[in-house]
């Protein structure tokens, strides 16, 4: 069994506009068939609201709330069978009564934690109250990750934000978009080993730039599925070993004379300092049931500069651009293998501080939601 779900006009409302070329209507159904409510509960919402996929989420895995704009009208509202009653005419009207049956809290008034490693403002939308294009971008930035590489953070969002907006208008789809990166990291392979190296790192960043479209391409039309998410990270782990080895075989041709037994060196470092941090990573989670890089905002923070795709591509490009590909490999190797005896650092820290304090909580823990 699941909640009844009711979609209710605001009385003399015109026809709502499209968000990300979706209907408020067609966007709810996307969301309501990927998540699971609560038998004897109601979900009340006006028909031209849309609201962000992880605080709808969050609203209903909680208790009766009714979240309204900044001029006091529902907008959307989670309760039992009897408050629903009471509220229909509060929806049409747009008039909440004077004495709401639940909890009322404002949209944009208060956050959570939510599955994309932050804490976030619950965003819903009147859309005759609010204009598309803002509705647009707050969907979208809260689609991004609070917690993640210097790039994918600051460089990316605006960029992106411009490509999905295209791919809503023409009828791309996420995995459309997955099958172009995957085609400029095969690419990047033979300009890497031919010696092509700023060629190919252009391929790389434009693997790495797509790949954050195709995931924000999937959260704002709520078109995300198992597959897609599959489909999105196997090429993420797979390309970027190769580009370093592709990379290394490059250098002698880049910058001869051959490679020599320290840059293979150098290769088997990254790749050692990668598997050392995410066994560190799954062994942290497991142990502690939250990810590491929100454990403290200082985590958070050395999240940024970890040696992972995108500062690795930031430390080769930079070599490459002031002719110094070798040592940009030598670079590379170094702060690989100073990322993971940090991370191996964090995990004894933290399992000191699980003896001593007993369990550990993240920084991004719920807060109460004021009434």
């Amino acid at each position: 069994m699941s909640a009844i779900v009711e979609t209710i006009a605001r009385r003399g409302a015109a026809e709502p506009p499209t968000v990300f070329s979706l209907s408020p209507a067609v966007r709810l159904s996307r969301q309501l068939a990927r998540l699971t409510t609560r038998d004897g509960f109601t979900l009340l919402i006006g028909a031209d609201v849309v609201v962000d996929t992880p605080a709808l989420k969050h609203l209903v895995d909680n208790d009766a709330l009714i979240i309204t704009d900044a001029g006091d009208r529902p907008l959307v509202a989670w309760t039992s069978a009897v408050e629903a009653e009471l509220l229909r005419n509060a929806f049409a009207t747009g008039r909440l009564p004077l004495q709401p049956p639940c909890r009322t809290a404002r949209a944009g008034s208060f956050d959570f934690a939510s599955g994309l490693k932050k804490r976030e403002l619950f965003q819903a939308f009147a859309l005759d109250a609010t204009p598309v294009r803002t509705a647009e971008d707050a969907l979208y930035y809260a689609s991004y990750k609070g917690v993640t590489d210097i790039v994918t953070k600051y460089a990316w969002p605006r960029p992106a934000l411009v490509v999905v907006r295209a791919c809503t208008a023409l009828g791309i789809s996420p995995n459309m978009v997955t099958v172009v990166s995957i085609l400029l990291s095969i690419v990047a392979l033979p300009l890497f080993v031919m010696g092509h190296l700023l060629l190919g790192l252009l391929c790389a960043w434009g693997m790495t730039f797509l790949d954050t479209v195709d995931g924000k391409l999937a959260r704002v039309t709520v078109s995300y599925s198992s597959f897609g998410n599959y489909f999105d990270h196997i090429p993420d782990l797979l390309f970027p070993p190769l580009w370093w080895l592709a990379y290394m075989a490059g250098l002698q041709v880049f910058e001869p004379p051959s490679i020599d037994a320290s840059l293979w060196t150098c290769f088997w470092i990254v790749i050692a300092s990668y598997v050392v941090g995410r066994l560190c990573e799954g062994a942290f989670t497991l142990r502690h049931k939250f990810e590491p890089f929100v454990w403290r905002p200082s985590d958070a923070r050395f999240r940024l500069v970890l040696a992972r795709r995108n500062p690795n591509l930031l430390i080769l490009t930079g070599a490459v651009l002031i002719g110094q590909a070798t040592l940009g490999y030598y670079v590379l190797a170094a702060w690989c293998g100073i990322c993971a005896l940090v991370q191996l650092w964090n995990f004894a820290e933290a399992e000191v501080a699980r003896s001593r304090r007993g369990r550990l909580t993240s920084f991004l823990q719920d807060a109460p939601v004021a009434s």
